[in-house]
């Protein structure tokens, strides 16, 4: 059993971690019912987690599809898309914001054991 709880929770995994933000989110939402960004802050992570795709599969250069997904965006296709530092740092803190308080929620929701880094 416990090999069969193992290679699924696997296999979910992989699932979620292949298909699009949304459906992680609402997955996340709707099974775990924990949210992942609440409200305004969906609207941002869609955007970054765009962002990354376009540096991933197309080395930053504009398409239709990003700028579908992304309408507040100026650039035109064809164009590259960059990043500066001071831009970066503000994702990465949201990023690391979110996952902080997502922990925090499951630690709380269903009574998850913690420990103090350096004890």
């Amino acid at each position: 059993m416990a090999e069969f709880i193992e290679a699924e929770a696997n296999r979910r995994v992989d699932k979620l971690s292949r298909g699009e933000i949304g459906t992680f989110i609402d997955t996340l939402k709707k099974e775990q019912k924990l949210e992942l960004f609440p409200g305004s802050e969906l609207t941002r992570a869609k955007e970054l987690f765009e962002i990354r795709h376009l540096y991933i599969h197309k080395n930053g250069i504009i398409d239709g599809t990003f700028l579908k997904k992304c309408p507040t965006q100026t650039l035109k296709i064809g164009q590259e898309h960059t990043m500066c530092a001071d831009d970066f740092c503000a994702a990465a803190d949201f990023l690391l914001n979110a996952v902080n308080k997502l922990d925090n929620d499951a630690v709380l929701k269903y009574h998850l054991a913690t420990f103090k880094r350096g004890a």
